[in-house]
């Protein structure tokens, strides 16, 4: 994923890329981030993502969201948006 710096300025915060053989085309990203601020960008296919802690704050189709814990986020394919933490954990 180009969007996502291979090393964070925080040294807390972490990413990890799993593809399993089993599902093809089906990837997993899994991260903690609490200071990193993605700039606009698109995916190839589509996004669904779960927010397990913390929150995320991100702008979309010219319009500002939070999805808290416990959240699930879908992104369509090639839609423009944001990313960041909503909150100091992350």
């Amino acid at each position: 994923m180009e969007s996502v710096p291979a090393v964070f300025p925080c040294e807390q915060e972490r990413a990890q890329f799993r593809q399993f053989g089993e599902l093809p085309g089906v990837e997993l990203y899994q991260a903690h981030i609490s200071r990193y601020a993605f700039e606009p960008h698109t995916h190839e296919a589509f996004g669904i993502g779960t927010i397990v802690a913390g929150a995320q704050r991100f702008r979309c189709r010219g319009a500002h969201y939070t999805a808290p814990a416990q959240s699930l986020v879908m992104m369509n394919p090639d839609k423009l948006h944001t990313g960041e933490s909503a909150c100091v954990e992350g």
